[in-house]
Order: C-alpha cells, then structure tokens, then sequence
C-alpha cells in the first residue's frame, strides 16, 4: 500500500486527525534506532504464557530507552503501542479507548467495561495495574502521578497525541501542585522500538503473508472479464478470511484500465475488459499483524506500451531490492528506483514513496522516500514498491513486504533477491531482460541477505 513521501517522525497513529500534535511542547532527544534490539525465539504455537516473555522483553526495551531519554514514564493511547506492548492478540480495536503508562517500576492501564474481562484474561502474569472506572483519562493519571508521589516527575508521551485530550491532561495535571509532572514529547520512542520486529512479530507477519499469497493464487483461478472490481474485492476479502485471516490489513484497492493509474483507487462498478490493466494491492490481517502486498495483471495480451512500463517498474524494483541492507538508508534504495524510471522517461509518473515500515499498523517506520535519511537495521519490515501511473491509460506497481537481514560472515554469498526474482528475470521481453539479469546476479554477489521477501508470488507480467 503506497504512502506518499514523508519524514518517519510523522508517523505514528494513523487516527491522530492532521495538525493534532500538542503545541510548543518540550521533547526528548530523538530516538536512536541503532539502540532497539528485538528479542530472539518464537514458538508458533505461543500460548499466553509466551505471549507475556515477549511482553517482559519490549517493556525491558521501553525501559531502556526511557533511562536513555531521562524519562521517568510514558503515556500512549495508541492501541498499536498498547497491543505491541501487552501481546494480546485480538483484544485492542480501533478505539482510542485505553491510557497506558509506564514507569520503571510499574505498568499501567485504563480502561472501560467493554474491555476489562478479556484484559483481565490476558494478563496472565498480572503485570499490568488494571482499571476500569468511568473516570476520564485526565483523572485517572492524575491519581495515580499523586500516588507515586515524585516531584518533577518527567512524563513522557506521543506526538500524535490530539490537542483537546492534551489540553485535558494539563489542565488536571496543573491541579497537582508539587507533584504535578513536565510532559515531554517523546518523539518516535515507541514507534522507533517497534520498527525493529522480535520473533513472534515477525513469524506472524510471515503468516499474514501466506495468507495473502494463497488468496492470490486462488484469485488467479477465478478472475475474468466482465467482473467489476468491487465484486474483485469481495471474492477477495472472502478468500482471505476463508484462509485464516482475522480481517483486511486495509480496504483493497482493485483498480482496472484507466483507474489503475489511480494510486489509490477505491474499488468501483467498472468491469474488466480485455486490454486492461488490473492493479490489485491487499494483504491479510493475521493475530493484529499485516500483510502489504501488491501486483498488476493484465486482460488480455500485453501491448507493447503495457510491457513497456510493467518492465521499468519491475526493474526498478529489483534494483531498489539491491540497495537495501542494514546501515543502508531508505533514501538510496528510493533513489535507486528514481533512478532506474528516469532512464526509461517515467520519473515523473513515480508518485509516492518508495516504501514503508510494516507492523500492526500498516503504515510504520521507517519510510523508503526521499527525505528517509536514517539507517535501516536488521528486522526491519518495510515495503518495496515502485510505481508508474499514466493518467488515461493506467499504472503499474509491484509491491513486496519483506525484511532487512543480519549481515552474514565476510567470504560468505548470500542473495537479496528471492527465486521468484531470478526467475522473473527469464520471463521479461529482451528489452529488459539484460537489466533484470544483471540485477540478479549483482545482489548475488553481495556480502549481505539484504531484503529477503515474505511473498511468494511470482512478480513477473501475468494475463488473464
């Protein structure tokens, strides 16, 4: 799924309403993801009790970047923080509904009636102080800052916190005298610890993945012209919930002919017609984690301008897949892409980022764009997908969700391009072909795993 070209530290809860930030607030020094490492071992068939390790361990991570930025807790409403926080699965929605805090010592958690008996279930380690009484947020934190009883308390929370709510906290905050705590803005803290995915996050992530590649092929078996693209998306959130999916990772986009050069086009009444493109981009929710993944089709033959453009693009792809790799920055893999689009005159058509971050919410950090200037690391899961979008005739995008790789041993081969890749590589006409081939055996080449996709699907010109 595209994202336009932002910095990372605007990211953060995707329902935070624009402009919302609190004003003229003090922050904390920037987060440094270099300092956030994601902790090892996952057993697919987790029970609670396992859930609650993985749990320890990103609050163990929280904790030491709250001693690095000189907080003594932080605040988030974020249900993505608080489900990556806690680990339970399928218990948070979308509703802003909860206020955590952390301290050093202590977790805890509001809440209300809705909610309380399947926390109360979940919290198997009783980790977690639990309260579900109709008082406001406000209130809530205010009781509980006056009990810890600190003067100067440094009460970290998220930029994307809204103004009014920010609003309410001060003005029951200040009623606290002397023990009234200094909010700070701790910019991208929680959001840069999530960047970096553990072993659960990402065996899941994997999960949501196949999900998303079986829908895919299923789909392959029963689109035909004559279908409208919101049938498409119907079939298709049917497979996909058939397969083992908890739901969307976002509303599918099915765009045919001219809408196709709509990066994010809603899925309408127009039918496939031989001669048109098929944009298709989609991805499973698994246990609170997606899936990205996108493709075009084509109905019918191919001409020679649709072949044209799925080529540059699919080059552009598996180029920008070379560049990246621990220490690499989402700028040059973007760049890279740029590159190769400007060679066949379609820079301009490229309108969004390059990539982004993957999680529980299916925009994260870090970006792939112009402005992405910080280092990848190692279990980052990002996106890679190019696009070109000719208005009036139709686009292109090939999308992968995938991961950056521990570098391997110097003297060691190893290659950033899945089989599916090389085999793309024979597929393409002879105009690329060489672009392809030589792509593939560079990052075969390489000293680093790189990018290593989660899909399987084939990425080479389809027709239906």
């Amino acid at each position: 799924m595209t994202r336009a070209s932002v910095e990372a530290s605007d990211l953060g809860s995707s329902h935070a309403p624009a402009g919302a930030s609190a004003p003229n607030s003090p922050s904390v020094p920037a987060f440094d993801p270099a300092s956030a490492q994601a902790t090892p071992g996952f057993n697919a068939a987790q029970d609670t009790s396992s859930a609650a390790t993985f749990s320890q361990a990103r609050l163990r991570r929280l904790r030491q970047q709250l001693v690095l930025s000189k907080l003594d807790g932080i605040i988030t409403l974020n249900p993505a923080d608080q489900r990556w926080l806690t680990g339970w699965r399928q218990l948070f929605d979308h509703e802003s509904a909860h206020l955590m805090l952390v301290t050093q010592d202590t977790c805890f958690l509001h809440t209300d009636s809705r909610y309380i008996q399947a926390m109360r279930q979940a919290d198997v380690t009783h980790l977690w102080h639990l309260d579900a009484r109709a008082i406001s947020h406000a209130e809530y934190l205010a009781e509980v800052l006056a009990d810890l009883g600190k003067p100067g308390f440094r009460l970290g929370y998220q930029p994307q916190i809204r103004q009014d709510v920010y609003r309410n906290f001060q003005a029951r905050l200040r009623r606290l005298g002397s023990k009234r705590p200094r909010l700070l803005e701790a910019k991208r803290l929680l959001a840069g610890l999530r960047e970096v995915k553990d072993a659960e996050e990402r065996e899941l992530m994997r999960q949501a993945q196949a999900i998303t590649d079986a829908a895919f092929d299923q789909l392959l078996t029963w689109i035909k012209p004559g279908m409208s693209e919101a049938e498409i998306a119907n079939q298709l959130e049917f497979s996909l919930r058939q397969l083992g999916a908890d739901g969307l990772a976002f509303e599918s986009i099915v765009a045919s002919g001219p809408n196709s050069a709509l990066p994010h086009a809603r899925p309408g009444r127009r039918h496939l017609a031989t001669g048109d493109f098929l944009l298709l981009d989609f991805g499973a929710r698994y246990q609170d984690y997606c899936a990205d993944m996108s493709r075009t089709l084509c109905i019918g033959p191919p001409s020679a301008q649709q072949k044209r453009l799925y080529d540059a693009v699919l080059l552009a792809h598996l180029q920008a897949r070379q560049v990246l790799g621990a220490g690499t920055t989402g700028r040059a893999a973007w760049q890279q892409a740029v590159a190769v689009l400007d060679s066949q005159g379609l820079a301009e058509h490229f309108l969004h980022s390059l990539g982004h971050g993957v999680g529980i919410e299916v925009h994260e950090s870090p970006t792939l764009g112009p402005k992405s200037t910080q280092a990848l690391v190692a279990d980052n899961v990002i996106t890679v997908e190019p696009g070109v979008y000719l208005a009036g005739f139709g686009g292109v995008r090939i999308e992968d969700c995938g991961i950056i790789a521990h570098p391997v041993a110097s003297g060691t081969t190893a290659t950033a391009i899945t089989n599916t890749a090389q085999d793309t590589a024979a597929a393409v006409p002879n105009s690329t072909q060489a672009g392809i081939a030589q792509a593939v055996a560079q990052s075969s080449a390489t000293d680093a795993t790189g990018f290593q996709s989660f899909a399987t699907s084939p990425l080479e010109l389809l027709v239906i």
